[in-house]
């Protein structure tokens, strides 16, 4: 997938940072998921689904029920 269309070498990394990303294929298209190292009052977690709606959780893993982040 690398180097086709905006998908960089740099994105194959799922370490960044603060956060660990997570992409899995579904039925329905796909999951993306950022999850802190380090769950605290100043990092949360988010999910987005192919629907390009992101949710998010400070309390524990984002998830598609969690609240959509405004």
């Amino acid at each position: 997938m690398v180097h086709t269309g905006s998908f960089t070498k740099r994105m194959v990394k799922t370490d960044r940072g603060d956060y660990s990303v997570g992409f899995k294929p579904n039925k329905d298209g796909f999951d993306l998921t950022m999850t802190p190292k380090q769950m605290d009052a100043e990092h949360r977690s988010f999910y987005a689904g192919e629907d390009g709606v992101i949710h998010g959780d400070d309390q524990g893993p984002a998830n598609e029920n969690s609240p959509v982040v405004k």
